[in-house]
Parts: structure tokens; sequence; C-alpha cells
């Protein structure tokens, strides 16, 4: 008996299954954006002080979001810059500057200090409102 070489049958694939499929390369960014900022907590944990890599590491991974939420269209991660004034104290020094600062679903690295105008620079990353497991 031969066999029948004509048309092969395409699997059906329900709408819920198309979803998913959609929504696995932004879970894949995701993924890999919350790991690059928990490698940077405990980098920056591990050294303890700010330093030049540090620094390019944290303003890569804001360059990073940017860029991938304006050419995606993605507004579920935000990377923004934020400046935290310290008051007027004669002891103050960039020490006072804290390295990491976690607050309101945002987590912030220090990327800058300016002992002249007493204020930390630092890049934070907004938690998406929507998403388990961003950090």
């Amino acid at each position: 008996m031969a066999r029948n070489a004509g048309k092969t049958k395409r699997p059906v694939v329900k709408p819920t299954q198309k979803r998913s499929l959609r929504s696995r390369p932004l879970k894949a960014e995701l993924v890999r954006f919350t790991r690059r900022a928990r490698d940077l907590v405990v980098a920056y944990g591990a050294v303890g002080r700010l330093t030049p890599r540090l620094r390019r590491a944290a303003l890569q991974l804001k360059a990073d979001i940017d860029s991938w939420g304006a050419s995606s269209g993605q507004k579920r991660i935000r990377a923004i810059d934020s400046t935290l004034t310290k008051p007027p104290d004669d002891s103050w020094t960039c020490d006072n500057c804290e390295l990491i600062m976690v607050s309101r679903g945002r987590l912030c690295f220090l990327v800058g200090c300016d002992p002249a105008y007493r204020n930390c620079s630092y890049v934070c990353l907004e938690r998406p409102t929507n998403h388990e497991g961003w950090w």
C-alpha cells in the first residue's frame, strides 16, 4: 500500500496558547533584566562602595531597558535617573550616600555623588505593577 505524500496537517493552536506564545519574549526580557538587577545588588554588596565598573553596569542596564522599551513599545519596565539631596551638614561626605535603596516599588543603584551639592545620583528601576518576581 502506498503512503499518501499529500498535505500535512498543522497542529491546532488554541487562542490561549497563542497569547502565551506572544508573551514569551516579554517574560524572557523580564527574566534577563531581573537577573541583571539581582547580580548588581550582589556586586554592590560584595564591593561595599561605588566603583567605575558598578557605575557602568548600572548605567548600561538603564540604557538597555530604555532601548528595549522604545523598540518594543513596552511600558512595564522603567529605568529612571534620580537624585537625592542630603540636608546640609558639616560632616557630610559621599559615604553618606546609600549604595542601594529600595522604596515604593523602586530599586535604586548609586551611580554618582557630588560633595559640593551634597547629592547622590541613582539609577532606579521601577517594578511592573502586574508582574510577580521583579527583583
